[in-house]
């Protein structure tokens, strides 16, 4: 099945678990993924101490993710509108472009390009992504909107990294506040997420109003 995924602007390493979807690592960007149900009937599997799910539909999550917050990393200190756009390329390779700005939306845009390959079907939930063709990394979805993809919690290997995306550069808060409230029970130090800024008024209005969600 031809699919896509997800990866988080920029990470740093150690263990953590999971919930409802892939499994990804550290980087210096953002990523993302999607899952289904498990033929035993359980959606999640232990892989270490980080549980997975066991069943992933990429293709769902192709296009472009808004990184709505984050805990704090040095790469992405004093970017606003990132976004992690993925492509899929041939029949098994992933193109991530994840992109930010300086200071403000008209500042200097800051671009990464990542590759990754699709999953072993057998560890659907583990997504290996690689920059410059020589660094390697692993990524973890915590939470998935497994109904309508619009939104997705990610982390590291580690629980000083976590990421909130979204398919419109404004997340409803009753889904921030349950993220963050999920993320804490789990041991992330949530009192240290940011929030990054997405200066994009007009699909930002439409988000708050719900007229429209981002096309991509």
């Amino acid at each position: 099945m031809n699919s896509l995924s997800f990866v988080p602007f920029f990470t740093s390493s150690g263990k953590v678990r999971q919930m409802r979807a892939l499994n990804h690592k550290h980087t210096i960007a953002g990523i993302f993924a999607t899952f289904l149900l498990t033929s035993s009937g359980s959606l999640f599997h232990a892989r270490g101490d980080i549980l997975v799910s066991k069943h992933i539909d990429y293709s769902r999550l192709a296009g472009t993710w808004y990184e709505i917050a984050r805990l704090p990393n040095k790469r992405e200190e004093g970017l606003v509108n990132i976004t992690t756009t993925f492509n899929l390329v041939g029949s098994d390779k992933i193109e991530i472009v994840n992109r930010g700005y300086q200071g403000s939306g008209r500042g200097k845009p800051v671009t990464f390009r990542l590759t990754a390959r699709l999953p072993d079907p057998h560890e659907p939930a583990s997504l290996t992504v690689r920059y410059c063709g020589i660094f390697r990394f692993t990524y973890n979805v915590l939470e998935l909107d497994t109904a309508g993809y619009q939104y997705a919690m990610v982390s590291g290997d580690s629980r000083n990294d976590l990421w909130l995306f979204s398919r419109t550069p404004v997340m409803d808060e009753d889904v921030y506040e349950r993220l963050v409230n999920s993320a804490k029970a789990d041991g992330y130090d949530v009192s240290k997420l940011i929030r990054c800024p997405q200066e994009h008024p007009s699909l930002a209005a439409k988000a708050r109003t719900g007229s429209s969600s981002a096309a991509f």
